[in-house]
């Protein structure tokens, strides 16, 4: 039995989802949202979110996520929105390829409103999540000749978690 485990905590902002990592993984976490962490002045960490950067965040993260599995570490959490499927779906490429078991967990009730978002925006995000992986046939990647493929990664997944709690 595998022992190498992955969490892919996902959800829109105020979900929970940093404090169930941290419970889950305790150190052993990592959010592209870290790369825009700063020290201010005062020794306080505030949040700089740069929308230009978010590209190398999430590759950051990514990498980060990808050392730790190469280390051995187990568990590891990754939190992040991952409102669509295929945000979340290079993690479980990451597993496959250093033989760690993926559970994807997504929050959704909202337990803390997050002051960096508004109202219009969170209500976008929550629109546009998708909740149900196993019956949204919308995990697709291109093959080399362009056709609409389900992705290796996705198939290949072989245990899956979804918590969610009501609103």
């Amino acid at each position: 039995m595998n022992n190498r485990t992955l969490f892919v905590i996902r959800g829109v902002p105020g979900t929970g989802k940093s404090t169930l990592a941290r419970k889950i993984a305790g150190r052993n976490i990592a959010s592209a949202d870290d790369f825009f962490m700063q020290i201010n002045s005062d020794g306080d960490e505030v949040y700089n979110f740069q929308p230009a950067q978010l590209g190398n965040a999430r590759r950051n993260c990514q990498y980060r996520i990808s050392q730790m599995m190469s280390r051995g570490v187990s568990p590891i959490a990754v939190h992040d929105h991952f409102l669509k499927n295929c945000d979340w779906e290079p993690y479980v490429r990451l597993c496959s390829t250093h033989g760690y078991t993926p559970f994807v967990i997504a929050c959704s009730s909202v337990l803390d409103k997050d002051k960096n978002f508004t109202d219009d925006v969170l209500q976008r995000m929550k629109n546009d999540f998708e909740f149900d992986f196993f019956e949204n046939q919308q995990n697709l990647d291109c093959d080399t000749a362009g056709n609409e493929v389900v992705c290796p990664a996705t198939r290949a997944m072989t245990a899956r978690m979804r918590l969610v709690t009501e609103d």
